[in-house]
């Protein structure tokens, strides 16, 4: 089990990577801490986030945004929301920690198959991985 488990966070890892500078094309949050970013053909979901968490990336994705980056510490995935107003030389990010994290891929996404559900959260309502990878970076600058 514990195979499976690394490797479904192995290709969650992977997946999120691949959508490094992926426009946003929406974000929502809830009062019970699930941040929800729609991507063209995903939507990541990331629940147990902190309040000031579900504010850092609204007021980051107020703009135009992209998802900056993303990983895991320890049994939390983070996912950075990154913006830049006109005239602007550094992006502006924030970044949201929680856990469990789900990718659902939009229906007629070709890798509909690549993240199968997880079994051990199967009865949750999001399903999806508690991972061991991480990678730190800032976002890009602008320009």
């Amino acid at each position: 089990m514990r195979q499976v488990t690394a490797d479904h966070d192995h290709q969650t890892a992977m997946r999120l990577r691949s959508l490094r500078g992926a426009a946003i094309l929406g974000i929502s949050t809830t009062t019970h801490g699930t941040v929800e970013l729609a991507l063209r053909g995903w939507t990541v979901i990331l629940a147990g986030v902190s309040a000031s968490g579900c504010h850092a990336v609204t007021m980051a994705g107020a703009r135009t945004s992209w998802l900056g980056d993303s990983g895991s510490y320890g049994p939390f995935w983070w996912l950075e929301v990154c913006s830049a107003a006109a005239g602007q030389h550094a992006a502006l990010r924030g970044v949201a920690l929680g856990a469990p994290i789900r990718l659902v891929p939009d229906r007629g996404t070709p890798d509909s198959t690549l993240l199968p559900a997880d079994p051990q959260l199967a009865g949750s309502p999001l399903g999806g991985p508690i991972g061991e990878h991480t990678e730190l970076r800032r976002c890009a600058p602008v320009g």
